[in-house]
């Protein structure tokens, strides 16, 4: 029995992770698919965090669906000393490479896929004695029709 795509959400999440790690802006920054392990962490990640998915039919009897979803990216720079806003710099650099990567690719897959939009950031910073850590959530949004 055939199955039918209930989810554009592997697909997209594919060919965005190949994006990122092909990125020339990127390079030298760890790219995962989910969170790397304490011990294997670079300086610099980014790492798929999670999804938030939502369908809605679009009409009674209709298999059609709309799902719209949002993809979260953890980005995470180390740096060693007491300069925080050098680490907070340079994540929001990689925060925009990631962005321009979004904008560039719109339709990382053909249909069902709308489209994907970079849809913000939340920054935390941190610290722990000699050395500065500041993270972001992005998001990104994405429309298909399944």
């Amino acid at each position: 029995m055939a199955t039918t795509a209930t989810t554009t959400v592997p697909a997209v999440k594919a060919a965005l992770y190949d994006l990122l790690k092909a990125r020339p802006g990127l390079a030298g920054v760890q790219v995962e698919w989910a969170r790397p392990s304490h011990d294997a962490m670079q300086p610099e990640a980014v790492w798929f965090e999670g999804t938030k998915t939502k369908q809605r039919a679009q009409a009674m009897g209709h298999q059609r669906r709309d799902e719209t979803y949002i993809l979260e990216l953890t980005v995470s720079i180390v740096l060693d000393g007491d300069e925080a806003r050098a680490c907070e710099y340079r994540m929001w650099q990689v925060v925009a490479d990631i962005e321009a990567c979004v904008r560039e690719n719109p339709r990382p897959i053909p249909a069902p896929l709308f489209d994907v939009q970079f849809d913000g950031a939340d920054q935390q910073p941190a610290q722990a004695p000699g050395q500065r850590l500041s993270e972001a959530t992005v998001r990104i949004a994405a429309r298909s029709r399944i």
